[in-house]
Parts: structure tokens; sequence; C-alpha cells
């Protein structure tokens, strides 16, 4: 999926008698913050993240991926994200005059 042109791969979700994984990955940059889930129309906040590793690609980019951890479970499931940080490249040149 993209948000905000940015690139995120749900690669695995799986759910034990009380707890909900979900593994994502992303660019090296990008922070997911005040994350959610919605489980069953209840909003369950993000306990830990687990499992995090950094993977360099032959393109020289380097690939964010990790296992988030939600205490319960259900049949409809839906991330909530309300707030991420990124970097983002601009290219631009900016003219500093001394005064």
């Amino acid at each position: 999926m993209k948000i905000l042109d940015q690139r995120v791969e749900v690669h695995e979700i799986s759910q034990t008698q009380d707890e909900t994984f979900i593994t994502i990955s992303s660019e090296e940059s990008l922070v997911l913050t005040k994350l959610y889930l919605m489980i069953d129309g209840v909003k369950v906040p993000l306990e830990e993240t687990t499992n995090d590793h950094y993977d360099k690609l032959m393109d020289g980019s380097i690939i964010h991926t990790r296992t988030l951890r939600f205490l319960g479970v259900g049949e409809d499931l839906a991330l909530d994200i309300q707030r991420m940080t990124y970097a983002r490249d601009y290219h631009k040149i900016i003219n500093v005059i001394p005064s």
C-alpha cells in the first residue's frame, strides 16, 4: 500500500490466543507513530515492535522490516496510522548571503 507516496508492505498477519502480529516493511527512514489496529471495530494501541531489522538492496536502498504486536484477536482487522515521519530528498539549492 502507499501512504503519502511512502510504500508500506504487509508481509504476514498471525494471531495467537490473545495477540495479533503484523510484519511490515518500508523504506529505512519511515517511522510510524500513533499506530493502532482496529480489531472488529475496537481501536487497540500498538503494544511493541519486535524482530526489527534492516536489509540493503542491490540498488543501495535500505528496507526496514519489523513485526508489530497488538493485544487482542479478531476477524476484521485494519491498521490505523495516525502519524508518520520520513525523510524526503528535495534537491534544491539555497543561496546563503552573509549579512
